[in-house]
């Protein structure tokens, strides 16, 4: 075990997790240079997270070692610390703010008011170019060329395959994603 783990650490390391965070971050806002992020300082991801949807996507070895991976890395929420560099401004926060989707409201609350406000709250976001986000810690493949980040928004989550080209992650795919 403890030679998976140090293999697991020479692939990725902490500065390497921010280089997938910045190019999970950048296509997550679409080059939005605008938007104002909050980033959960606390890393999340519960193996229903991890699901059918990534055992899915592909079969090859290279793949497999990514999920794997996400999985062991995820087994405890690590802290991030301000060290992204994205070309749009954000802030660390303490947790996520749950806003939207096809959620319940608070006893005793009309349900439909409680989804415009919901609705509203969502909408007057967009306006401010404003997103909150949680990550997990990302998965990479065994051959260090390949990796997986889970970014969960405050009413959504997607998964996002990356590739390490000249020594830089740029984005992928997206592998799957939920609205809640």
């Amino acid at each position: 075990m403890v030679g998976a783990q140090s293999a697991a650490a020479q692939r990725s390391k902490p500065a390497d997790d921010y280089g997938i965070y910045d190019a999970a971050l950048k296509a997550v806002v679409g080059g939005d240079k605008r938007t104002q992020m909050s980033i959960v300082r606390f890393t999340a991801l519960t193996e229903d997270g991890v699901g059918d949807c990534l055992d899915k996507a592909s079969s090859t070895p290279q793949w497999k070692s990514v999920v794997a991976d996400l999985r062991q890395r995820n087994v405890v929420p690590r802290t991030l610390e301000s060290r992204f560099g994205l070309p749009f401004k954000y802030e660390m926060a303490d947790e996520l703010e749950v806003v939207g989707g096809a959620r319940v409201g608070p006893p005793g609350q009309d349900r439909r008011a409680f989804l415009a406000e919901q609705a509203e709250k969502l909408e007057r976001m967009e306006r401010m170019h404003y997103v909150q986000v949680q990550l997990s810690v990302p998965g990479v493949s065994s051959d260090g060329l390949r990796s997986i980040v889970y970014v969960a928004v405050s009413y959504a989550g997607v998964f996002i395959g990356l590739r390490k080209k000249d020594a830089r992650w740029v984005e992928a795919r997206e592998v799957c994603r939920w609205i809640s």
